[in-house]
């Protein structure tokens, strides 16, 4: 029997004798197979295996006692593992509690928290989920943030600014499971925590019966609404005419598919005489007939989802001060397509018309004929479909209202238009100092494409300041979407660097986004000198892919 001591803890390891070789036991037992006379080895070797089991015996039974001993220890050193874990963390946790008093968001001045609060109050996507619209409209996330601390429960709730918002969703005066009582607390609660502040509401619908208690209630603080957003029932106005609204600067009247009643369909509503502060206005085409034509006090007016109601359109355009801003959402296949409009004057200074579906080619044209706009400085088409391009009509409409004089910014980027139309166009416009193209796909929308590319060496050599046929002197920002690249580089070149200016001006701005089935690389020695000027600060040039709608 030999030992040896473990060099880590000194326990006695056990190093057992060769007491059995292979050739003894394989002589045992063939003898025993045999039925052969026991060998006379065999009491003594009887003897010393009796020996040798009390001896493993007892080496077994000190490994059990030290695998107990060290059992125990484990035990008892994870047992205090545990003890100095724990405190450990209580002391990581004063720790923080300690530098916590040193954080910077703890000297943040009220006034900045409170432009933080604001930014957070609205995290809840505005989604047709009941529970989501419900604490939106409780202002449940300032609520969260109130809990944060004892400083932040008093900036949130002894600040009125942070409840100016009242947002009431459809779906809570559907809600069953609500006390018949729970709304007007809620709007009560909302109102009363805004103070005297002004109000911006939003109002998604007007509903008779015992919830409607709530919405008197907001409707009788109209006194201090500063903007609005009424949809569907709720956009009437009719009712709001008999409100106070003095402080009102902007309204939205959506009515989203609702008909106004017909008693009320063609009468005006004078609103505008409740909200003398009254500068923006946004309406549904339904309800234009009930809109005032005299609209002078506006600076901007939104007609959206209009369609038969287009001819009720021009005489509000008439009727807006010099320098408004108008927009057009239009829903093309809810207008006739034979549209014949009245001969209109208006003195605004931009006009935005939108398509919100495919266009009849004869609105965008009736559009045109119809208007006369003596000092327009921006307008723009826009449309996720291809437009053709009236030209006739814009060569009329540009002649009459004088562009020439007055119009600065022009976005035609919608318009199958030729090279040669184009040119033809803006040859006058002597003022304009922004323009939009495109070249577009050639096949598109069922035969709705564009033709030749707009961007081309004619249009291009048109555009540069030192030819003989000078178009756009003015020219400052230059914007070429959808393009097919279908131009040299050294003439791009040369129209660009003819634009930048050498005296310390302002950059010339000029972009141009491929389409991606047409990108290549410019001239390396082009794009050298293009990098060069705008070095200089002479030019700010972009020249990538064009979003697509998932790319935003």
């Amino acid at each position: 029997m030999a030992t040896s001591n473990c060099p880590t803890c000194s326990f006695q390891s056990f190093v057992p004798q060769q007491f059995l070789s292979e050739q003894k036991v394989a002589h045992f037992r063939d003898l025993l197979r045999a039925h052969g006379e026991p060998p006379d080895s065999l009491k003594s070797t009887v003897a010393e295996i009796t020996t040798e089991l009390q001896r493993y015996s007892a080496e077994l039974s000190r490994c059990d006692t030290e695998l107990a001993r060290l059992h125990a220890a484990r035990v008892a050193v994870a047992r205090e593992r545990s003890t100095v874990a724990a405190e450990c963390a209580a002391i990581m946790s004063f720790s923080q509690i300690c530098v916590g008093f040193q954080a910077p968001i703890r000297r943040l001045p009220v006034e900045i928290l409170l432009k933080i609060f604001q930014i957070s109050s609205k995290p809840y996507a505005n989604t047709r989920t009941l529970w989501t619209r419900n604490h939106r409209a409780a202002l449940a996330p300032l609520f969260t943030l109130s809990q944060v601390c004892a400083r932040w429960h008093d900036v949130v709730m002894h600040n009125a600014s942070l409840w100016t918002t009242v947002e009431i969703p459809h779906g809570l005066w559907n809600t069953h499971f609500l006390h018949p009582g729970a709304p007007e607390k809620m709007m009560l609660s909302l109102v009363t925590r805004a103070g005297q502040l002004p109000l911006d509401v939003v109002l998604s619908d007007y509903t008779e019966g015992p919830l409607s208690s709530a919405l008197e209630l907001l409707m009788d603080q109209s006194h201090r609404w500063k903007s609005a957003v009424l949809l569907k029932r709720a956009a009437d106005p009719h009712r709001l005419s008999k409100q106070s609204m003095p402080l009102l600067e902007s309204l939205e009247l959506r009515c989203n598919g609702f008909q106004v009643e017909a008693p009320h369909r063609n009468q005006k509503a004078d609103f505008l005489t409740a909200a003398p502060k009254l500068t923006r206005l946004v309406v549904s085409g339904a309800l234009l007939s009930t809109i005032p034509t005299n609209l002078k006090q506006l600076h901007t007016l939104e007609c959206v989802a209009v369609g038969m109601s287009i001819v009720a359109v021009l005489p509000l355009l008439s009727g807006l001060s010099a320098g408004a801003t108008c927009r057009l959402e239009l829903v093309v296949g809810l207008v006739p397509s034979r549209l014949i409009l009245h001969p209109t004057s208006s003195d605004i200074h931009t006009l935005a018309v939108e398509f919100s579906s495919p266009p009849f080619d004869s609105v965008a044209s009736s559009l045109v004929k119809g208007l006369t706009l003596p000092r327009l400085q921006t307008l723009a088409f826009r449309s996720t479909h291809t437009i053709s391009w009236p030209h006739a009509p814009f060569l009329a409409l540009s002649s009459r209202s004088s562009f020439s004089e007055h119009l600065i910014s022009l976005d035609l980027s919608r318009f199958a238009i030729t090279p040669a139309e184009l040119i033809e166009f803006v040859s006058s416009l002597r003022v304009l100092k922004r323009l939009e193209i495109a070249d577009g796909r050639p096949e598109v929308e069922s035969g709705r494409g564009r033709g030749e590319s707009l961007l081309t060496d004619a249009v291009l050599s048109n555009l540069t300041s030192h030819s003989n046929s000078l178009a756009l002197p003015s020219l400052r920002r230059f914007t070429c979407h959808e393009s097919r690249l279908a131009f040299t580089d050294s003439v791009l070149l040369d129209f660009i660097s003819s634009r930048c200016p050498s005296d310390g001006a302002p950059a010339f701005e000029c972009s141009v986004f491929w389409l991606g089935e047409y990108q290549r690389d410019l001239d390396s020695d082009v794009e050298a000198q293009l990098r060069e000027l705008k070095g200089d600060g002479a030019l700010v040039w972009a020249f990538a892919a064009e979003k697509t709608e998932e790319q935003g």
